[in-house]
């Protein structure tokens, strides 16, 4: 996902235009709407959500965060009633007037907590990896990186390179796309050369 159509083709030695995030994406959203024709967008997306990113993102994060902390974490919004509601409600109503969203469970807050904090901007929970790529992990990501067969064997290790290089040099914030690259190295050291 952090890549898009240009990076990978100047990435991947043997791109293949199969290999394309779209083409996937519209693999999955033809089938439901084939298995749900008369579903208003929101809702196959709301579907397609529960399918994918829940499961193997958003739920795992969870797991894994609760259990290094040992806490028994609970998602008491996907108890199955609560999920059913808002799969019948109509798009207008989630989103509000304004398509402002989590709109029922704001307004729902309100007069429980103060609106500044219901209404505040998002915030998320990145770690700061811009930065430590440009300092404490900048030899780690260049030794990793560099040092990979598997990047070696099928990516174009002047373009990673060049990324590499734009990014510690403040020319351009590619942390995202190196982010990625090192986890890829990591695990392959950790499954595939290790093994």
């Amino acid at each position: 996902m952090a890549f898009t159509e240009e990076h990978k083709r100047k990435l991947l030695l043997n791109y293949d235009q199969s290999m394309s995030s779209l083409s996937f994406a519209k693999e999955w959203h033809d089938q439901v709407r084939r298995a749900y024709p008369k579903s208003e967008y929101t809702r196959r997306m709301m579907y397609l959500e529960f399918q994918q990113r829940l499961p193997e993102l958003l739920l795992m994060r969870v797991d894994k965060i609760g259990m290094a902390a040992s806490i028994e974490a609970r998602v008491p919004f996907l108890d199955h009633r609560i999920v059913e509601f808002a799969f019948r409600l109509p798009r207008k109503i989630k989103l509000g007037p304004n398509y402002v969203p989590k709109y029922i469970l704001k307004k729902a807050a309100e007069g429980i907590l103060p609106n500044e904090h219901i209404y505040r901007k998002k915030m998320g929970f990145a770690a700061p990896v811009n930065e430590w790529m440009k300092t404490d992990l900048r030899q780690f990501v260049e030794d990793h990186l560099f040092q990979s067969p598997l990047l070696k064997s099928h990516t174009d290790l002047g373009y990673v390179r060049r990324l590499f290089l734009e990014h510690t040099t403040g020319a351009r914030n590619n942390g995202q796309l190196l982010w990625t690259l090192l986890n890829l190295t990591l695990w392959e050291e950790q499954f595939l050369v290790g093994s």
